[in-house]
């Protein structure tokens, strides 16, 4: 991958690049370092875990892209891990749990409002149409890549091979939806349900294969930005989301933040172990 970095704080040339770790906000950075700290998968004594730098990407689609962007060009990385809460639009996905998400889908921009929203790809629109990545140069074969053809509402995502089995008991793969404002009531959740649905079914999304149509399970503000960012610099995206509330819910008194990032720093750190070298023994250090 050539681009220019910033390689001081790269990992010995004997490991694979660790994942670059982003975070909307800095209560969500706080609460995920505390987890990591107080996780028995990170401080067992024969853990390979090394709790990672944690960056933020900012509040909402348009920072989180923004910053996501910056971070890519300053810092070497194959692998963007993104983190955080999300609230909840389906049974599958239970408060104070964490999950990885297979796609991530666009809400809210388009045209309208309301019952009278149409999405970009409803309208045959793009949202980004094709360019050549960042780290990849324009060849014929780049043409039929996802970049190549542009981007559209709704984006793959990369699901760590060790986190595959947590996706749903029953096999299914789950999709966050991105709006650019939280869901309000339950109303406003159960609208943001048909829309992601009905863009599910609007070709080419992300080439959903048809006999395992993601869950429309989580909303969040920042993913689908981050994921753009990642598609233009050719980077895989993984994202994991701890579930604090119903999608809806605006009583705060009742979130599970601690407990929903607790159980995120417990999925990063039991499936993420092998980014960096094992820790020395005792016997090495001496």
């Amino acid at each position: 991958m050539s681009s220019p970095h910033d390689t001081a704080s790269d990992p010995p040339a004997s490991d694979p690049p660790a994942p670059m770790f982003l975070v909307p906000t800095a209560m969500e950075r706080d609460r995920l370092q505390s987890a990591f700290a107080a996780s028995a998968a990170v401080t067992a004594s024969d853990s390979q875990f090394a709790v990672p730098t944690i960056r933020l990407c900012g509040f909402g689609i348009a920072a989180s892209a923004a910053m996501t962007m910056h971070h890519l060009h300053q810092h070497r990385a194959s692998h963007l891990i993104l983190a955080g809460i999300a609230g909840s639009l389906a049974a599958e996905c239970e408060i104070g749990s964490a999950y990885w998400f297979s796609h991530v889908i666009s809400d809210g921009i388009g045209v309208g409002e309301g019952a009278s929203f149409e999405s970009a790809a409803a309208m045959g629109w793009k949202q980004l149409d094709e360019v050549t990545s960042v780290n990849e140069p324009a060849t014929e074969s780049s043409a039929g890549s996802s970049i190549g053809r542009g981007i559209n509402d709704c984006i793959e995502l990369n699901i760590p091979n060790a986190a595959r089995y947590r996706v749903t008991p029953n096999g299914r793969s789950l999709a966050l939806v991105t709006g650019c404002a939280g869901a309000s009531d339950p109303e406003m959740a159960a609208m943001r349900i048909r829309r992601a649905k009905r863009m599910l079914t609007l070709p080419p999304t992300a080439r959903v294969d048809a006999g395992d149509t993601p869950i429309i399970a989580a909303e969040d503000m920042e993913g689908f930005g981050v994921a753009i960012a990642c598609r233009i610099m050719n980077v895989r995206l993984s994202i994991v989301r701890g579930i604090s509330n119903r999608a809806g819910d605006r009583n705060h008194a009742g979130w599970q933040i601690e407990t929903a990032m607790a159980a995120v720093a417990n999925e990063i750190a039991n499936h993420c172990i092998t980014t960096r070298s094992p820790r020395p023994s005792k016997s090495d250090a001496t």
